[in-house]
């Protein structure tokens, strides 16, 4: 009896936990679509992870951002550094999202209120950084305070 009681825990642990992880990637793809959908432009730093990444990206979304990227071309869409990316999303009016490590956008979003983020777009730690306003509180709220 306690063996079967045992199991039936276990799995419903494990259905929670499942079923959790379909609802946060679903979320963040729906997210990445409605960026895609409000026209804003993208930016990567040159030569790094997260161009590869996008380049060698297998899902939809990630390739249509990546094909963005090439389209706008280098002068706004590649950068040296990190900060330039950063500048790039401040000064663009919240039409402008810079995806990078997670870890150096949430160095980022320490130093400037004025920024959102946007992360885990896969199952690596790879991030978007927007200005506050362009991610739904509800969203945030849902992925983020929990």
């Amino acid at each position: 009896m306690v063996w079967w009681i045992f199991a039936l825990v276990v799995i419903i642990i494990y259905a929670s936990l499942v079923s959790h992880w379909f609802d946060v990637s679903t979320s963040r793809t729906h997210s990445i679509d409605s960026l895609l959908k409000r026209k804003m432009e993208f930016g990567v730093t040159q030569s790094s992870s997260t161009s590869f990444l996008l380049e060698s990206a297998k899902r939809e979304d990630l390739q249509r951002i990546w094909w963005k990227i090439q389209k706008s071309g280098n002068d706004k869409a590649f950068h040296d550094s990190i900060s330039q990316g950063i500048r790039q999303v401040q000064e663009s009016g919240g039409r402008y999202a810079f995806i990078s490590e997670e870890t150096h956008l949430n160095l980022a979003l320490q130093e400037d209120c004025s920024l959102s983020t946007l992360g885990g777009i896969d199952m690596r730690s790879f991030g978007v950084a927007v200005q506050k306003g362009v991610i739904s509180y509800k969203y945030r709220e849902a992925h983020f305070l929990n």
